[in-house]
């Protein structure tokens, strides 16, 4: 028996196309994941990705690690700054 939930609002289709979508050969994030590493992962994190969006959006809570990020600067013409 499976327990559907009400405010499952997110389902595998909508975390199936926002991973299809994303654009590879970006630099990874804080935790060292790229985009590459998630377009290749096992279909089963789908549905873990899944359930964590829709607990996220169940108990209105993100966790801070989610809005961490790096900066880098790259100058892109050297002769315009000198």
């Amino acid at each position: 028996m499976r327990i559907v939930l009400i405010l499952d609002i997110f389902n595998v289709a909508d975390i199936e196309k926002g991973v299809n979508a994303l654009k590879n050969n970006n630099a990874s994030g804080v935790d060292g994941l790229s985009n590459e590493n998630i377009t290749n992962c096992h279909p089963a994190i789908i549905v873990h990705l899944k359930l964590l969006f829709n607990m996220i959006n169940l108990h209105g809570f993100v966790p801070d690690a989610f809005g961490k990020g790096i900066t880098i600067r790259v100058l892109k013409d050297k002769q315009s700054y000198f």
